[in-house]
């Protein structure tokens, strides 16, 4: 079975322009000439993802990287090698690394496109996907991954073509696990296959896809109301004020919130104020406006009261 990767790269542009000044004097003065030039760079996320495996013994031809049980004896498991998806980015917020099957095969010949194991031989002949989430044995004819385990007790685990099963997740660097951040982390995977006397001989093929994905840095925000008539604080509703959103929530930086204030009876709207200075609200003065959200997380409070 074979593996694709993918890999990211992100870059920088440097540009400038030279302004020159100076005067003119008599022949016996110092002239003096000056400039001074713009420096403006960007620079983005990095994120690159690198497959390798520790297979010596795969049949020919070999594309590396393959997953590779080699002459898999009737009635028993067996593992393969290892392949290691080593992912390394300064996002912030870490990255999640997940892993598909079915596709084409690095030597572009075939398209899988189930979670089973095709016979390149025998029409219809398969290994099946395990369904369980997670077991430490196989049944006859079945197939599966494990990750970061030992041969001696296997977690297998299934796979998916239409969702990405998530086999590494990093954290924002404000948690205690933000192994993504700053530096690499390495996952390793095996699968492992179950044979009998019933299965056909042959080979069994198909493709596992990794990808690495920047996590996205997201912003609580959170919308209260104040009436002071009640002197009650809520995120929900104080006296009759329904605020939109009515709760706390996240959100990525950019992303451009609409926000409502409907006061008591009897009450006027008199305005936003926030906890800080992060993002910003369209107009602190109007009851219907839009929040931008950006920096950091943010209590946005309504206020209503007599006039």
């Amino acid at each position: 079975m074979k593996v694709k990767h993918i890999i990211t790269t992100c870059g920088f542009l440097l540009s400038g322009a030279v302004f020159v000044s100076g005067f003119s004097a008599n022949a016996n003065a110092t002239v003096t000439m000056e400039g001074h030039s713009d420096v403006q760079f960007t620079f983005g996320n990095t994120l690159t993802l690198a497959l390798t495996d520790t297979s010596t013994a795969c049949p020919s031809p070999y594309y590396n990287p393959t997953f590779c049980i080699e002459n898999l004896v009737p009635n028993t498991s067996a593992l393969s090698n290892t392949i290691t998806a080593t992912v390394a980015t300064n996002n912030a917020t870490g990255y999640t690394l997940s892993a598909t099957v079915g596709g084409t095969a690095l030597d572009g010949t075939t398209t899988y496109s189930t979670t089973d194991l095709e016979s390149t031989s025998v029409s219809g002949a398969k290994f099946t996907m395990i369904d369980d989430t997670s077991s430490t044995s196989l049944v006859a004819g079945e197939w599966g991954f494990t990750l970061n385990g030992s041969a001696a007790t296997p977690a297998y685990m299934t796979l998916s073509t239409s969702n990405s099963k998530v086999i590494n997740a990093t954290i924002d660097m404000a948690g205690t696990a933000a192994t993504g951040y700053g530096g690499t982390s390495n996952t390793a995977m095996q699968i492992g296959a179950y044979a009998d006397n019933l299965q056909a001989p042959g080979a069994y093929k198909n493709v596992i896809n990794f990808a690495a994905l920047a996590n996205v840095l997201t912003r609580t925000v959170t919308v209260a109301g104040y009436d002071a008539n009640t002197t009650a604080y809520s995120i929900t509703s104080v006296d009759g004020i329904a605020i939109t959103p009515v709760t706390t929530g996240s959100w990525a930086d950019g992303q451009v919130l609409g926000i409502t204030a409907t006061c008591a009876s009897g009450n006027n709207f008199l305005g936003w104020a926030s906890s800080n200075d992060f993002g910003k609200v369209a107009d602190m003065n109007t009851a219907t406006t839009t929040y931008t959200v950006g920096g950091g997380n943010i209590t946005l409070t309504a206020y209503c009261g007599g006039v």
